[in-house]
């Protein structure tokens, strides 16, 4: 969790401009993923993806898990690659926000359907357990646009290193 502040502060910060840490990375990000959002448009928060975009940052976002066709922030702001889900059939995944403004589907998984007899088609992913103090590392399964927006991101992270001024 964290507010529209502080999600703007680390974009900032991704994109080496000016933020309240008073801290630049020794390199600005070259895509940016937001697996993260919510129903509100804020002024700040757009100005600030237009300026990340302007230092070219892509921006990559989850277009949401919904069902819905409301727009979804900061993935329906202007400029930003906003990401729906498809599971393992190709077709778009039940949960899966839809509209105008998303621009690609990518693999998000969706555990309604199970192809292969086992937990489902979700999205291997790593996570960390706490175990008395001791971070544990491991994996689960999971499902939404956030895993697709992290496999958009890589597609777009190898698509700039093949051809860098790529906007």
């Amino acid at each position: 969790g964290g507010t529209d502040y502080d999600i703007d502060q680390g974009v900032r910060f991704a994109a080496r401009l000016p933020n309240d840490s008073g801290t630049l990375p020794p390199r600005r990000a070259d895509v940016i993923n937001l697996s993260l959002g919510g129903p509100d448009f804020t002024p700040a928060a757009a100005a600030g993806l237009q300026q990340a975009r302007a230092a070219g940052v892509a921006i990559v976002a989850a277009a949401g898990n919904q069902a819905s066709c409301q727009p979804f922030y900061p993935a329906s702001y202007p400029g930003v690659l906003s990401v729906s889900a498809v599971g393992i059939t190709k077709a778009r995944a039940s949960y899966s926000n839809v509209g105008p403004s998303i621009k690609v589907a990518a693999p998000g998984g969706d555990f309604s359907t199970n192809l292969n007899g086992n937990s489902g088609a979700g999205v291997l992913s790593t996570v960390a357990t706490n175990l008395e103090g001791s971070v544990q590392p491991g994996y689960a399964f999971y499902m939404g646009t956030s895993m697709a927006t992290a496999h958009m991101s890589g597609v777009v992270a190898l698509m700039r290193s093949a051809n860098p001024v790529l906007t």
